[in-house]
């Protein structure tokens, strides 16, 4: 085979970095996709000079236009991985694979004189097939990933691993989970000093006799954990929402989280028998590009025990929340989060298409609120990002939740919930 030039050493770059992405996406560390379009970008360039060489070769038009058709076919095989081709059903995976025996069948004929152990670059088939394996192995795209460096400083209320256990449920095809989405969630608990587990199995005596605080973010019924569109079902039987209930009444802590459809509508049930009353649309503000702030300059974050802590490090004046539902409270319960005239609720017939909403009246209604039920305490949140820590596509730049710049206070809300919670 002889030695290889540096030039011919070069064509392993793209593999070489979508090897290095692969990696990182197994880690979640941050980034991922910058890296894989570097190895888009090296991939593209070394491709369009396999093109030329074999124009270069061809004498008749057709021929070099054959070369050109495949090219092309070759960018689409390669780029369609990205586009969640795998998750979209079985018709579109067997074109993709048809496309893919295409090309296949083309660097049979391109390079029938070539041994297929030769990997040098210029075995143009060899170089398409070991870099399209590494492209599907780093599909698709990570949309979101957990912030597990965010870690604002605060005192501890608990020595490490001495404060109450905290189970967050899983057992209801949850949005967010400890090891999921709310990663950084669990991870500030954890720091104030609780033990944080998951909760896998369904709601029974047995499961809540073991529990001081559950925390329920997102939960959905298994028919809508792959599909958002209408009907929503309810992801609680009726038998768990009344031993939930129960529990709560013989002094359980209960923090209920529920963002915008489907959400909302799938824990409708679970929050109407402690009276608060979840809405089928999301609320937004009427003007597009603004943030939800609630502050207590604009009077959309009130003053009561959980915002204005026990001590100055834990008064919140602000919270930013990421879109999410509005809801009615019980005459007994209090407003923590508070929607005026600036927003609406916008339900759509179809998930996420508010082009033809009609504005509803939500003055007056809450986003965040908490109740004494019997023994028992109940927090309800109508937005469960703003709890989380998020890095958009994996950027670790582009920052949603506590981990945000402009939600420097999310994190202590959190915190002060989970205090008044657990009567600390």
């Amino acid at each position: 085979m002889g030695t290889m030039k540096t030039s011919e050493k070069l064509f392993y770059l793209p593999s070489f970095t979508l090897l290095i992405a692969f990696l990182i996406k197994l880690t979640f560390i941050p980034n991922h996709v910058i890296v894989v379009i570097v190895s888009f970008l090296l991939l593209l360039v070394l491709l369009i000079m396999f093109l030329v060489r074999e124009i270069k070769k061809e004498n008749q038009l057709f021929k070099k236009l054959y070369h050109v058709l495949f090219f092309f076919l070759i960018l689409i095989v390669i780029i369609l991985p990205f586009l969640h081709m795998f998750s979209q059903g079985l018709v579109p995976i067997l074109i993709y694979s048809l496309m893919a025996l295409g090309v296949f069948i083309y660097f049979i004929k391109l390079n029938k004189n070539l041994p297929s152990s030769n990997f040098r670059p210029n075995n143009y088939r060899n170089f398409v097939y070991l870099n399209l394996l590494l492209v599907i192995l780093n599909s698709p795209f990570l949309d979101i990933l957990p912030d597990k460096y965010y870690a604002p400083d605060f005192q501890p209320k608990y020595e490490q691993g001495t404060g109450p256990k905290v189970y967050i449920d899983e057992a209801h095809n949850n949005y967010h989970t400890s090891s999921g989405l709310y990663t950084t969630f669990t991870n500030i608990l954890k720091k104030d000093g609780y033990t944080v587990y998951p909760l896998t199995s369904k709601i029974s005596n047995t499961s809540l006799d073991q529990i001081k605080i559950l925390v329920i973010s997102n939960a959905l019924h298994i028919k809508n954990s792959d599909n958002w569109e209408k009907p929503v079902y309810s992801a609680f039987e009726e038998r768990e929402i009344q031993l939930i209930k129960k529990w709560v009444e013989n002094g359980g802590s209960l923090f209920l989280i529920a963002d915008h459809p489907p959400f909302s509508s799938a824990s409708k049930n679970l929050a109407a028998e402690f009276g608060f009353e979840f809405t089928d649309g999301t609320a937004r503000q009427k003007k597009k590009g603004k943030s939800d702030l609630f502050s207590r300059k604009n009077g959309l974050l009130l003053a009561n025990e959980i915002t204005n802590g026990t001590t100055s490090e834990e008064y919140i004046d602000s919270i930013v929340t990421f879109t999410g539902q509005a809801f009615k409270i019980p005459d007994s319960a209090k407003s923590i989060l508070h929607f005026d005239e600036t927003f609406a609720l916008y339900s759509p017939k179809i998930y996420n298409d508010f082009s033809n909403c009609i504005p509803e009246n939500i003055n007056g209604y809450s986003q965040g609120a908490y109740i004494t039920v019997g023994k028992g305490k109940l927090v309800v949140f109508g937005e469960a990002a703003m709890f989380s820590g998020q890095l958009g596509a994996g950027l670790s730049f582009f920052k949603v939740g506590m981990n945000s710049s402009k939600a420097k206070n999310n994190y202590k809300l959190l915190l002060n919930i989970m205090h008044w919670l657990d009567n600390k």
